[in-house]
């Protein structure tokens, strides 16, 4: 067998979600499934976030220990371009 279990590979936080749109520093719809790596000890965060015209941009959020104390960018870390990309 090429796979072992040896238990969870992830496992989910109890605070669950961990940030949530009442999170955000600027008005936002909804904020989405981020993608996740560690950088210098920092959780880093690059979450797909729906402004209230329904174009999607992404955010960067920071945290020491991935979990709370989150530092989130106080404007789109990358715009929507809606007339290049629909």
């Amino acid at each position: 067998m090429i796979w072992e279990d040896h238990g969870e590979l992830f496992q989910r936080c109890q605070k669950n979600p961990i940030l949530t749109v009442e999170d955000w520093p600027y008005q936002a719809h909804s904020v989405f499934n981020p993608a996740a790596a560690i950088v210098n000890s920092i959780t880093l965060l690059m979450v797909r976030v729906e402004d209230h015209r329904g174009f999607s941009h992404f955010t960067m959020a920071r945290s020491k220990n991935g979990i709370e104390g989150w530092e989130i960018d106080s404007q789109p870390t990358f715009v929507a371009d809606p007339v290049n990309y629909s």
